[in-house]
């Protein structure tokens, strides 16, 4: 039986690629699902089905999935062994899509469950990606510390695994992780870095995803004809990948481009891009922030009625999924307008409320900021001791960070990966791999040059050889021919001696047939 099992599932292991690549081969699948009879069959694909079928299909997909694991998890050995490790996958399927929707607390249930299962049956792969969902979790609320060290738990396990896509996933959400906090000397490293094994292992979404946030970087640091050049280029493949979230986010960035540079229809028109994409997936923290952005460019426009409504909602949504980030961001673009409009009260009354929140959360640059804020309010309507509270945390945040010049530099410096620094190692490369081919010549020149020796070697002592036995071959011709000689002369000397022989035994038989007898002679005498 359990060999049964090993065989379907290597089965469907090579059937189940054929089907990807477009919503048809989604179908197909589907059908598939409606004739497979076995239950861990039933689970592989619901599995597949739930991670990569549309919004509103998934979370069908994955309710079967998680009811069908559990009624089975009941079995014995490794049967049993793997309906926990599909149970594990629909929890952590299931947290996924309770984050996306903002229930915090469901999603985290849902991910310790996973994680539980996993470290049961010690499913390596399964409890590295919980705890690196996990980690964004605790990104989305704040908690960095969390999510750092889920990050590092989640990159230990894909190293113990050499799983390269794991590793670069890790190292890119430790980077957004950095970047949050303003250490961008670390998340320009890890961006960098998870960029490299990115491209190394063509996962298209992920150097999108990597290059539209070192272009956030450029973004930050002023230099917007660079950073949309990354974010462009990040679009051109999320569009070649259908990759909707991606697309709407680098929509996003490309309108808030637009804005900075006064061009406010181009703007508009790739807001109201991301918005509808936005709508259509249901990401909400998407949609707040498009909220957020259209209503910037209004604010811009002189529209601050407008401008409001659109701020309003956006901070309506994130309460609403408990992002903090996210809730300070909207409540400091409030604060703005209120100031713009002279509600001064309003404007202290959401500076403060942001600065609680950024305290919480940690963040400096968003602690800077909102500080900074604060202090220009409480000056204009007077309060100069709380302007000056203010006024100084604005000064220790900053002096936290390192200096904004140096900090431009140091960074230009290090963002040489698309450029400079490429550059110079595809020249290195080149120059390395000339020597290389050189090395290679001179040691194919030497190997024909040996070659050539061995052949003339072989040649030389093949003639020697050749030689050696046909005189060899003479002189045994000559041995043979003279002991044939020396056989015949033998053979002629013991004929001659025969005859000799013969003769004197002829010549003595007659000798004796001639001569008398002593008998006879002697009888006859006596007479």
């Amino acid at each position: 039986m359990k060999l049964y099992y090993y065989i379907l599932y290597f089965t469907l292991l090579l059937y189940v690629p054929s089907l990807f690549g477009q919503d048809k081969n989604l179908d197909s699948l589907k059908l598939e699902l409606g004739k497979v009879k076995n239950d861990t069959s039933k689970c592989f694909i619901l599995t597949i089905l739930a991670e990569n079928a549309n919004e509103k299909e998934k979370a069908d997909y994955n309710e079967q999935l998680l009811k069908l694991a559990e009624k089975r998890s009941a079995e014995k050995g490794e049967l049993k062994r793997t309906y926990l490790k599909y149970l594990a996958a629909a929890y952590n399927n299931l947290a996924l899509m309770n984050q996306l929707k903002g229930d915090v607390d469901k999603a985290a249930e849902s991910y310790l469950k996973s994680i539980k299962i996993n470290e049961e049956i010690q499913n390596t792969a399964g409890l590295a990606l919980s705890y690196n969902d996990m980690g964004v979790l605790y990104a989305d609320q704040g908690n960095t510390q969390m999510a750092l060290q889920c990050y590092e738990k989640s990159l230990n396990l894909y190293e113990s695994l050499k799983d390269e896509t794991g590793i670069a996933y890790s190292i890119f959400y430790a980077a957004r992780i950095y970047h949050n906090t303003g250490d961008i000397q670390k998340a320009l490293l890890n961006y960098t870095k998870s960029l490299s094994v990115f491209e190394k292992i063509k996962d298209h979404n992920g150097i999108a995803n990597a290059i539209n946030n070192i272009g956030f970087v450029y973004q930050e640091q002023g230099d917007y004809s660079m950073a949309m050049e990354y974010y462009n280029k990040a679009l051109k493949i999320q569009k070649e990948k259908n990759n909707k979230i991606g697309m709407a986010y680098s929509y996003n960035n490309i309108a808030y481009i637009y804005n900075k540079q006064g061009n406010v229809e181009e703007a508009i028109n790739y807001l109201d891009k991301s918005l509808k994409l936005r709508i259509e997936i249901g990401e909400k923290k998407g949609i707040a922030l498009s909220f957020l952005n259209i209503g910037s460019v209004y604010r811009d426009k002189g529209e601050t009625k407008k401008a409001m409504e659109y701020f309003t909602e956006s901070l309506k949504i994130r309460e609403e999924v408990n992002d903090k980030p996210g809730i300070s961001q909207s409540l400091n673009s409030i604060g703005r307008l209120c100031f713009k409009e002279k509600n001064y009260n309003g404007a202290i009354a959401a500076y403060k409320r942001s600065l609680e929140i950024s305290k919480e959360i940690g963040y400096p640059e968003s602690i800077k900021r909102v500080a900074q804020l604060l202090s220009e309010v409480y000056k204009t309507t007077g309060n100069y001791t709380a302007a000056l509270e203010n006024y100084e945390l604005f000064i220790a945040m900053r002096d936290s960070t390192t200096n904004q010049e140096n900090k431009k530099a140091s960074i230009r410096s290090q963002l040489k990966y698309e450029y400079e620094k490429k550059a110079a190692a595809d020249s290195i490369k080149v120059a390395e791999e000339k020597k290389i081919t050189n090395l290679q010549l001179k040691q194919e020149e030497n190997q024909r040059y040996f070659l050539y020796g061995g052949l003339a070697l072989t040649l030389i002592f093949g003639g020697i050889m050749f030689n050696r036995f046909r005189i060899t071959n003479k002189q045994k011709n000559i041995i043979a021919e003279q002991k044939k000689l020396v056989e015949n002369q033998k053979q002629l000397v013991e004929e001659k001696q025969k005859e000799v022989l013969d003769s004197i035994h002829y010549a003595k038989r007659i000798q004796q047939s001639l001569l008398p007898t002593e008998k006879y002679l002697e009888r006859n005498l006596k007479h």
